[in-house]
């Protein structure tokens, strides 16, 4: 019995991450063209994330880098003391 083995990986549905689900909500609740459009967008999304190898955490980690751009500062500039 080593079911605790597995605790640490990401749940999946049907081979994608398990936020996948987060976007069919709306639609299993209120069923409305919008809504399928939106579970079907938001399950493309997933699979993009899943064929370019990210994670959701590690695709928000990599567009707020290149928001911010090759240079970050830990400090504001003391631009009085120069």
């Amino acid at each position: 019995m080593q079911a605790w083995r597995d605790s640490g990986l990401r749940p999946q549905v049907f081979g994608l991450d398990a936020w996948v689900v987060v976007g069919w909500a709306p639609f299993i609740f209120h069923i409305r063209l919008w809504t399928l459009a939106l579970g079907v967008g938001v399950t493309a999304f997933f699979a993009a994330l899943k064929y370019f190898g990210y994670s959701l955490d590690a695709a928000g980690r990599a567009i707020v880098v290149w928001l911010s751009g090759d240079r970050l500062r830990a400090r504001p500039q003391r631009r009085y003391l120069r």
